[in-house]
């Protein structure tokens, strides 16, 4: 329990410090222009595949240490600021958050080798995701979103691979 409330204080200053970024990185007209723009159902449709990859992930790792014990990795792999992050641009945007339906519904792993390959093939899907949609992304802070999340998950896929 402990451990959930560090990483939600850690997951707001993160989401703090991406307001900042987000607003910063644009000129106050681009900024009126850009909270005036719909986002593509190409996008919405990313953030929600994204989201739901993200909320698994979450799941997994808190699985883990309610089962098996504060673990470093599993610590190390909380989710919630990617979580914050996404929750920040479907606010800006005016858009219905999904439901995190993982945190309930997640497996028992009788492993903790089990639980990363979980974590690993989740990760792999998220790459697959951003590879999909990239390309077709146009919103800024999207964009902006990908790249951090894209980069989290390379880092996780990593982890995941020496895990024990």
């Amino acid at each position: 329990m402990k451990n959930k409330i560090i990483i939600i204080i850690i997951s707001i200053i993160i989401v703090l410090a991406a307001v900042i970024f987000f607003n910063l990185n644009e000129n106050p007209e681009e900024q009126q222009i850009n909270s005036h723009q719909k986002l593509s159902s190409s996008e919405i449709l990313a953030l929600n595949l994204i989201l739901d990859g993200e909320y698994k992930i979450q799941a997994i790792s808190w699985k883990v240490i309610d089962n098996f014990g504060r673990l470093p990795l599993f610590l190390e792999i909380s989710q919630q600021q990617n979580i914050e992050l996404i929750k920040l641009i479907y606010n800006r945007n005016n858009l219905s958050i999904p439901k995190d339906n993982w945190i309930i519904n997640i497996e028992n792993f009788n492993s903790t080798k089990r639980a990363c390959s979980a974590g690993l093939d989740q990760e792999n899907r998220n790459l697959g995701i951003y590879n999909e949609f990239y390309s077709r992304l146009k919103d800024k802070d999207v964009i902006n979103l990908f790249n951090i999340i894209r980069q989290v998950s390379e880092e996780n896929i990593i982890k995941f691979q020496r895990c024990d």
